[in-house]
């Protein structure tokens, strides 16, 4: 008898589930590093959004000429179409394998439900790989990777601030004049805020934004801080309550009465050879970054909720006051299936309902 007939294949692995019988030996390689890294800094991000992020490697210019006309392509004549992205083979097979690893997983699979895409997240064989190869905190590693079995509200939310950030991402990297300087996820920053209600009444508060955000202009070395909200489906109360701190926060930075710390000399001095501040202009630090002024990015998921948004901001101080400046509102769907957009005349302010771009192509 043929040996060949007889030969049995290789069982496929499971996609949702670990079975241990059945683990792979796997050999962590210098790109297993960046695909891990990846995922760390975009969690609960899709194997499409991975090989986006992903870099393919050195391409031949002919090729390379080839790629930047298909993404003109779909970024121009396509843009009212959905472009899904696509998902590198290689790209999910490693997924599939640093899952499976003999010893244990590298990665965490998650489902918001049965129709959506597989989520991934590091997992706890990853934090020391990770902390050896990079300047990373190893408490914040162990954070991502304890994540286990989140709920769907969870995923929800963390799937909108991932989407947010991979949209910028790509975004910022499609334009020659432009960089991502820091970004502070997770709600790693806590600012203290202290203020006096009409009433009379002393509020201490702690406003804890979801991300914030530095783009820099490459020309002139300016940078524009943006604190990022994804909307969780509050109660208005309790979003009525924070639009008002971050309102106190901008005047008390103004009149330079804020509790913040305040920016080192050197910190002023390159602040001021390019512009950004005058001569007696207090500057105050928000995660170890000087900042003069700041915007308030709104996430929303759909488009009522939005609304919903800027009425409130609106009803604060009256459409010619702070809040309707400081607050800039988009919802998901405006840049979803094209993260170029995300950066375009996307957003409004509570004040009109001009749509502005986040960054105009003129440099400040």
């Amino acid at each position: 008898m043929n040996q060949d007939i007889c030969a049995q294949p290789t069982p496929q692995l499971p996609r949702y589930r670990r079975v241990e019988q059945r683990a792979l030996p796997v050999s962590i390689q210098p790109r297993d590093v960046l695909l891990l890294k990846m995922v760390y800094d975009f969690p609960y991000s899709t194997a499409g959004q991975l090989s986006r992020l992903l870099p393919v490697g050195s391409i031949n210019p002919q090729l390379r000429a080839y790629h930047d006309q298909r993404r003109q392509e779909r970024s121009g004549a396509d843009r009212g179409e959905r472009q899904p992205a696509k998902v590198r083979r290689e790209i999910r097979r490693r997924l599939q394998q640093l899952f499976h690893a003999s010893g244990g997983p590298y990665v965490q699979r998650h489902k918001v439900d049965n129709n959506s895409a597989t989520l991934y997240t590091i997992a706890m064989r990853a934090v020391d790989l990770l902390a050896a190869e990079f300047d990373l905190d190893t408490a914040a590693l162990a954070r991502s990777a304890r994540n286990r079995d989140p709920g769907e509200k969870f995923l929800r939310h963390a799937r909108q601030r991932t989407n947010f950030r991979f949209a910028v991402t790509v975004a910022v990297d499609a334009r020659p004049d432009i960089e991502i300087a820091y970004w502070y996820k997770d709600g790693s920053v806590r600012i203290p805020i202290t203020y006096q209600t009409d009433d009379g009444t002393i509020v201490e508060d702690t406003v804890i934004p979801d991300d914030v955000v530095g783009i820099r202009w490459l020309k002139t070395g300016i940078v524009e801080p943006l604190l990022v909200e994804s909307d969780k489906r509050k109660d208005y109360p309790r979003v009525l309550k924070k639009i008002i701190a971050y309102v106190h926060l901008l005047r008390q930075m103004k009149h330079g009465t804020a509790t913040l710390p305040l920016a080192s000399p050197h910190q002023l001095r390159e602040m001021r050879s390019t512009g950004q501040v005058r001569a007696a202009q207090p500057v105050y630090l928000i995660a170890g970054q000087p900042l003069v002024h700041f915007r308030v990015l709104w996430v929303a998921k759909g488009v009522e909720r939005k609304e919903g948004l800027r009425r409130l901001a609106r009803d604060v101080d009256g459409p010619q006051g702070e809040a309707s400046g400081l607050f800039w509102f988009t919802h998901e769907a405006q840049y979803i299936d094209q993260p170029e957009r995300v950066l375009e005349s996307v957003w409004q302010k509570a004040r009109n309902d001009v749509w502005r771009s986040l960054l105009s192509m003129k440099t400040p």
